[in-house]
């Protein structure tokens, strides 16, 4: 059997209560508490309730007939009344074979636990319990009908957990510090270090580093702090030789571009490496060349740089063809960074449109200001914290905002991706017990929030896991009226 409690507060039928076509009658002093409903195993209502009229001054010809109905709309079922009689009634009703199981004489002991039960509709699911008081007296005295209610209303819909979901506000960037970077590979003449922007694949290469700040240059919001380049050369060759080319064609590079865009030396960081041997063996290991595992081992051994690459043209020749030719060329490379500052946002419409257009430039505390500028719940307000994992993958906050949200729209699945990244605190432990909750886990939810002891949201959680847990079934509200 299925059923809550609802608490012992007593329901006082006060005066003047009053039906359609019935006189206004005083019933002062008829108590009704304990009301309780449940589902029986076999699909049966249960209804109980407690009558106390020990405060109702019945007449000795007159009677109480109290009768529990359980309606929802146009669909009602009456119970078994109870009748309280006053001396004569009651002896009339004895002399007359009434079932004495549902008749109370009136006085001291005018209390009855009423327990009744009625097979079980589907409209009954979301009932109410109301009640009719019928008062009847002798020698023609007018009848009088009183119906008042609900007692209660019964909640018997599906059982699920309503998770109470917990988003954190990210903490406020300050200088919101993004970069751009990027690879070119620029051709010089065999053993110089000028730049000629028209030899070869020249103009195609130069074009990725300028369109990389150019990309941000133009952008009213955006600030150059910084732009770093890095020239590597390929490890063929002396070591000396390459040291000089790494060195002389990043800095000409450099030059190339401060021209160009009129940057202060200050802003303008270099550096080399002579030759690119971390690329080799990333290729290397990569690929599936004949004698790989013999050639890396060359690579990781201690052996100085020229070594290295003679003793790779000797013991592997064929091979080393292959690399010179095919990867070789790649190794001769300009790594570079442009890394520029983003003014904040204050204004929601603009990070709202900001987030359209270019989602990079907001840090999560703006993210947070426009998620909050929609219902909380709703597409929009989920939507928000997806884009902000996305610019943020490995965000604690960003994660368990995110999960947060996957398991409002019911994406379980999601969620716990995102949990697995959101690290450690009350506030994750919190949304694993919810996720769990939602997976219907509810003994792995349980001894989560029990152990948030001082987290208000983990305590109301734990009631309603410990509800489902006991397959409460119908729930009785009381009628506070």
């Amino acid at each position: 059997m299925n059923k809550i409690l609802i608490s012992a507060a007593a329901v006082l039928l006060g005066a003047g209560v009053s039906a359609a076509k019935a006189p206004v009658v005083n019933v002062e002093g008829i108590v009704i508490n304990a009301v309780d409903a449940a589902i029986s195993d076999d699909n049966n209502l249960l209804v109980s309730m407690d009558f106390d009229l020990t405060k109702v001054k019945i007449k000795s010809n007159q009677e109480y007939i109290i009768t529990p109905v359980v309606t929802n709309g146009t669909d009602a079922v009456l119970l078994q009344p109870v009748t309280f009689a006053g001396r004569n009634r009651y002896y009339y009703h004895e002399r007359n074979g009434q079932d004495n199981a549902f008749l109370v004489r009136n006085g001291k002991s005018a209390v009855y636990k009423y327990r009744q039960s009625v097979p079980m509709q589907a409209w009954m699911n979301h009932a109410q319990i109301d009640y009719n008081v019928e008062i009847d007296g002798c020698c023609n005295e007018p009848k009088a009908n009183v119906t008042d209610g609900p007692l209660a209303y019964i909640d018997n819909g599906p059982k699920t957990f309503m998770a109470d979901f917990v988003y954190i506000p990210p903490k406020a960037e300050g200088p919101k510090v993004r970069e751009l970077q990027g690879s070119a590979f620029i051709d010089f003449v065999v053993n110089r270090t000028e730049i000629n922007a028209d030899y070869r694949n020249n103009p195609r290469e130069l074009a990725k580093i300028t369109e990389t700040i150019d990309a941000v240059r133009n952008d009213k919001d955006v600030t150059i702090t910084k732009m770093s380049i890095k020239g590597f050369a390929s490890p063929e060759g002396p070591y000396a030789n390459n040291e000089r080319l790494a060195k002389g064609r990043t800095i000409a590079l450099k030059d190339y571009v401060r021209q160009l865009y009129n940057f202060p030396e200050s802003i303008m960081h270099t550096a080399y490496e002579p030759e690119d041997w971390a690329g080799l063996r990333k290729y290397v290991a990569e690929s599936n060349i004949d004698n790989r595992d013999g050639i890396l081992a060359i690579i990781d051994s201690d052996l100085a740089p020229d070594a290295k690459d003679a003793k790779i043209k000797k013991t592997y020749p064929t091979q080393y063809a292959f690399l010179l030719a095919n990867e070789y060329p790649a190794l001769r490379h300009s790594d570079y960074v442009v890394e520029y500052e983003v003014r904040s946002y204050h204004d929601v419409a603009e990070i709202l449109e900001v987030m359209k257009t270019a989602p990079g430039k907001l840090d999560l505390n703006e993210f947070y200001v426009a998620a909050n500028s929609f219902p909380i719940g709703s597409d929009q307000y989920n939507e928000v914290f997806d884009i902000a994992v996305r610019m943020y993958p490995n965000d604690p906050v960003a994660n368990l905002n995110a999960a947060n949200a996957a398991m409002s729209r019911g994406d379980l699945t999601s969620a716990a991706r995102f949990l697995d990244k959101a690290g450690k605190s009350d506030d994750v432990s919190y949304a694993k017990g919810i996720l769990a909750s939602l997976k219907g886990d509810y003994d792995a939810a349980e001894e989560i929030f029990i152990a948030l002891p001082n987290m208000q949201q983990a305590g109301k959680a734990l009631e309603q896991v410990r509800a489902l847990k006991n397959n409460t079934g119908v729930k009785v509200v009381k009628n506070n009226k």
